[in-house]
C-alpha cells in the first residue's frame, strides 16, 4: 500500500485561523485583494494561504510569489526576527517574498502593483511592437472579417467585423513594457493608470 503524499499547503490544523483572517481583513488587505483578485494582474492570487506552519497574506503559485502586507506590529525587533525566519523558510521552498507596509498600499497602491507586476517571471501581455508584422490592422484578408484574439487588441476581445477590427487597431489595449524598453517605470505607471489603479 503506497503512502499518502504529504502537503505543506493549507494544513488542516490551521484552517480556522485562515478562515478567520479571510473574514476579517485589514483595510490594506481589502484594497490589495480588490486589485489582484480574478487574475487582474495576469495570475491567480490566493489570500491567507497556508504554507507549512505559516499563513501568508497573498500567494501566487504561478509566479512562486508571496506578498506580505506589514502593519505596525512588524516593526519591532522580535517581529522582524520572526519575519526573517519566515522569509528564509519560504525562500527555501523556492518562493519569492515581497513585503509592503500597510501605508504603501493605502497611499501608493499603483506603486505596489507595479512591483508585483515586475515580479512576474514571464509577462503574459504582448511586448511593445510584438505582432506588428502579422497584425490585421488595415488587412481585410480574413474570412468574414473575424480576427484572432491576438490580433484583436487584448481587452477589446475578438473583433467580429472589419469595422470593429479597425476600431481595435485605432485604440489598442496597453502593452506591458519590459525593463530596458524606454522609460519602464513611466510606461508601467501609464499601464496601471489605464487599468484604473492611478494614484489619486
Amino acid at each position: 500500500m503506497a503512502g499518502r503524499e504529504e502537503t505543506i499547503f493549507n494544513l488542516p490544523q490551521y484552517r480556522n485561523n485562515r478562515v478567520a483572517l479571510r473574514k476579517n481583513p485589514t483595510e490594506p488587505e481589502k484594497r490589495f485583494w480588490q486589485a489582484v483578485r480574478g487574475k487582474q494582474v495576469g495570475a491567480k492570487f490566493r489570500r491567507q494561504h497556508g504554507i507549512g506552519h505559516y499563513i501568508v497574506d497573498f500567494y501566487c503559485p504561478e509566479w512562486a510569489l508571496v506578498v506580505e502586507l506589514d502593519g505596525d506590529s512588524h516593526f519591532h525587533s522580535d517581529a522582524q526576527l520572526a519575519d526573517s525566519e519566515r522569509d528564509a523558510y519560504l525562500h527555501g521552498l523556492g518562493l519569492r517574498v515581497l513585503r509592503f507596509t500597510n501605508l504603501d498600499v493605502m497611499q501608493n497602491l499603483a506603486g505596489v502593483l507595479m512591483k508585483v507586476l515586475e515580479s512576474n517571471p514571464t509577462p503574459a501581455l504582448p511586448l511593445s511592437g510584438e505582432g506588428e508584422s502579422t497584425s490585421s490592422c488595415g488587412d481585410t484578408s480574413h474570412e468574414g472579417g473575424v480576427s484572432s484574439p491576438c490580433e484583436g487588441g487584448g481587452r477589446e476581445g475578438v473583433a467580429q467585423s472589419n469595422e470593429e477590427l479597425g476600431n481595435a487597431c485605432d485604440n489598442p489595449s496597453p502593452t506591458l513594457p519590459l525593463p530596458g524598453e524606454g522609460d519602464y517605470k513611466l510606461e508601467m505607471a501609464g499601464y496601471l493608470k489605464e487599468l484604473g489603479y492611478a494614484r489619486a
